[in-house]
């Protein structure tokens, strides 16, 4: 029970940094498209 806790806690884990890391590389994505989008023609 305890080995299935840890495995369970440790997907959730890894599922909120992948979740974490993709938010971040989405808003600046979307910051360099803004500054892109004002300083661009």
């Amino acid at each position: 029970m305890i080995k299935f806790l840890k495995s369970a806690c440790n997907q959730l884990f890894n599922a909120l940094y992948l979740f974490n890391m993709a938010l971040f590389l989405l808003v600046g994505v979307l910051i360099l498209f803004k500054k892109f989008h004002v300083y661009g023609p």
